[in-house]
């Protein structure tokens, strides 16, 4: 899986990359932003990039809320 990195070291990531690291369809991703529920990406020349550290942030903020609910 190849990412982009921009001219700030940064790593973004283009929707064949999300699939993969979530394993989640596209549907899901889109319904999940249109929802409000998943960050919204970048447009870099019309292309949907979303940021890594963006993406790493919302995975640990969901798990630590899906482990809240577990424990109650």
């Amino acid at each position: 899986m190849e990412v982009v990195t921009n001219t700030h070291g940064k790593s973004l990531l283009r929707m064949k990359h999300l699939t993969d690291k979530l394993s989640l369809s596209k549907s899901t991703i889109w319904l999940w932003i249109r929802n409000e529920e998943f960050p919204k990406p970048n447009k870099i020349n019309g292309v949907s990039v979303w940021k890594a550290d963006t993406i790493d942030k919302w995975v640990e903020d969901n798990t630590e809320q899906s482990d809240k609910r577990e424990e109650n």
